[in-house]
């Protein structure tokens, strides 16, 4: 176990936010090959459980103690990691339970403030609701490839892989479900239950071409084409990696494939140059933006977060948006979208749309997930009079 924690504090000194934790965690593992599988998936847990809980805890509490009372507060499940805790584990108390528990044994707990006074959440999010989901590990939220198909839950209850349908056709696992190594490839579309959500209600407006301008990994437009296979769907972003890779999950789920542009949204002379007098009657923006409606997923990311990165987000996104509806047609409409839980990339954000374009905001959504063990998704509608 010593040397466990040897490798939790060397990991814990090297790591500096720059690159997603599990990425960081690949690499450091290259260099120690006589690490066992469990050994490496029991460090990357205590790290993770650290990035996740140590701001609920006393700067002075030595790492060691921090992460074990951090093992007790998020509940590992995790035997060889659950054993390390100073309290046995109790899954079925809340967060707020476990809490008490740790201070009536002398283990004392704090609410973090994660510079709060200085934010502003989206919505009816409170500091104490955002703080409790950071500590909940989302499950894997998956669909089936074919609108409306059956063969996915089929195949669940074949191999007897553990699941829930938390709304018509959309499924969870357990994070950590090997899905990869029992099920085919093409059986199964990975997209958070928020993702989904707010993807139903961009397809309510049926109409025959899209622009998925910040595309990402596609979800969003493997959504609207499993839907409207006619449609004509450009995906646009400007890193070139992602979109090869999402050119390879429409070929895998043997979707049309749409048009695909390398483009840098806040460059606006590089979009009049690529589409001219071209438009679109839907264009779906998903900014880049904090993230901090999926932290629970990526934990370290809100330990190293400063919260004067938002202005440089907000104006981000403005700029994006703006670029972006140009091309948009009379009647059409434009979907802005972020995966934050901050009113400066939500609600700011709309209101700099509404002054600087002209459109007219027909509707603003919150799909807030972190219940039943997903995200929290912004969407605004707006239409082109």
């Amino acid at each position: 176990m010593r040397i466990w924690w040897n490798h939790v504090s060397d990991i814990i000194d090297l790591y500096d936010g720059k690159q997603p934790l599990s990425q960081f965690l690949k690499q450091y593992f290259k260099g120690f090959k006589k690490l066992g599988s469990n050994d490496r998936r029991n460090i990357s847990e205590l790290v993770f459980i650290f990035y996740r809980s140590s701001k609920w805890f006393q700067d002075d509490i030595e790492l060691e103690q921090k992460i074990r009372q951090g093992i007790f507060l998020f509940a590992s499940e995790k035997a060889g990691v659950a054993k390390l805790s100073h309290l046995p584990i109790i899954t079925e108390a809340s967060i707020a339970e476990r809490c008490e528990i740790l201070n009536d044994n002398h283990f004392k707990t704090k609410m973090p403030t994660f510079k709060a006074h200085v934010l502003t959440f989206t919505a009816d999010i409170s500091a104490e609701q955002f703080q409790y989901n950071l500590l909940s590990f989302p499950k894997v939220f998956i669909r089936d490839p074919k609108i409306g198909g059956t063969t996915l839950k089929q195949l669940l209850l074949a191999n007897s892989i553990e699941f829930e349908e938390p709304e018509d056709n959309i499924f969870s696992v357990k994070n950590g479900t090997k899905l990869e190594k029992i099920l085919p490839a093409e059986s199964y579309i990975v997209q958070d239950l928020a993702s989904q959500k707010l993807s139903r209600a961009v397809l309510k407006n049926e109409s025959e071409t899209w622009w998925d301008c910040c595309a990402g990994g596609g979800g969003k437009a493997l959504f609207v084409s499993g839907h409207y296979p006619q449609a004509k769907i450009t995906c646009s972003d400007k890193r070139k990696q992602i979109l090869n890779n999402l050119k390879d999950r429409f070929k895998l789920y043997n979707y049309p494939l749409p048009e695909v542009l390398p483009l840098n949204l806040s460059n606006k002379h590089e979009l009049v140059k690529t589409f001219k007098e071209r438009t679109f009657s839907n264009i779906i923006c998903d900014a880049p933006c904090s993230g901090s409606g999926t932290w629970g997923r990526t934990p370290e990311q809100a330990y190293f977060f400063d919260a004067k990165q938002l202005k440089t987000y907000s104006d981000l996104q403005s700029k994006i948006a703006c670029n972006a509806i140009q091309f948009l047609e009379k009647g059409g409409y434009f979907y802005y979208a972020t995966c934050s839980v901050f009113k400066e990339e939500n609600e700011s954000v709309v209101d700099k749309i509404i002054s600087e374009t002209g459109l007219v905001l027909e509707k603003c959504e919150w799909f807030i997930e972190w219940d039943r063990n997903g995200d929290a998704l912004f969407l605004a509608r707006f239409r082109k009079p």
